[in-house]
């Protein structure tokens, strides 16, 4: 995945929290969209009830809101914010732990064959 430029929002996050990684939380957030059939940006926003401003935002490193945040609890059974946020994967459905190892190894082999 590409760098993509912070919003202020989300530098603030990574300065006051260091176990926050922006880059990685855009990075799952992606995948998220990857994991639900390969949705484009407005898609998803659909999906969720939300502008596809907004969801763009988050892409760019601006946290997730409590609304938004249920909104993915009650849309997509078995998906964690605890993943998107952190990475941590003890409360995904196993279905979708499978499927994010899988993406994470084609990301980190897309990463290794990528031009530095």
């Amino acid at each position: 995945m590409k760098k993509v430029k912070l919003l202020p929002a989300a530098k603030k996050a990574m300065a006051q929290n260091r176990l926050f990684d922006a880059y990685a939380y855009i990075d799952r957030l992606i995948m998220l969209r990857q994991l639900l059939g390969g949705l484009n940006q407005t898609e998803m926003a659909r999906v969720l009830g939300i502008t596809l401003k907004r969801w763009n935002n988050y892409e760019r490193g601006y946290p997730i809101s409590l609304d938004t945040a249920m909104q993915i609890h009650a849309t997509i059974p078995g998906m964690s914010t605890d993943w998107i946020w952190f990475g941590m994967v003890g409360n995904l459905s196993e279905t979708y732990r499978r499927q994010i190892l899988n993406l994470e190894r084609d990301l980190i082999r897309a990463r290794k064959r990528a031009p530095a």
